[in-house]
C-alpha cells in the first residue's frame, strides 16, 4: 500500500509541475485583465480528477480504490500500452498474411485465364 501512496504522489508531483511549465499567460483586451491559457504537449490530455484538471498522458486510466481516485502507475501505463501495441501488430500481421494469401489466388486466376501475371504489383 506504501509503495502505491509514493508512486501516486510521485505521479501527482511530476503532472503538476508538467502542467505549471506548460501555462502560458496572456493578455486580453476585452476583458481587461490577464487570462491563463494551458498548453498541452504532445501524448498529453487534460483529465478531470475529483475536483482538479491534471495533465497526464494520453490513455492513462483513473479508477477508485476504497475513497481514493488512483492514477495508473507509470510501470502499469507502460505494460498496458506495449502489450496493446504487441496485440495491434499481431492483427496488423495477420491481415498482412491474408492480403499476401489473397495476391498469390489473384496471380494464379490471371495464369490460368491465359493473362501474363506481372511481379511489380
Amino acid at each position: 500500500m506504501r509503495r502505491y501512496l509514493t508512486v501516486f504522489v510521485l505521479f501527482l508531483a511530476a503532472a503538476t509541475v508538467c502542467a505549471q511549465d506548460n501555462i502560458e499567460k496572456k493578455y486580453d483586451e476585452k476583458s481587461g485583465g490577464s487570462t491563463t491559457k494551458t498548453t498541452i504537449r504532445p501524448g498529453m490530455e487534460i483529465k478531470k480528477i475529483g475536483g482538479l484538471n491534471m495533465v497526464v498522458p494520453e490513455g492513462t486510466q483513473i479508477y477508485r480504490k476504497g475513497a481514493q481516485l488512483m492514477i495508473e502507475s507509470p510501470e502499469d501505463y507502460s505494460a498496458r500500452n506495449i502489450k496493446e501495441m504487441k496485440t495491434r501488430v499481431e492483427n496488423l500481421e495477420k491481415e498482412q498474411a491474408g492480403m499476401k494469401d489473397d495476391i498469390e489466388t489473384l496471380k494464379k486466376a490471371l495464369e490460368a485465364s491465359g493473362r501474363r501475371s506481372d511481379n511489380s504489383i
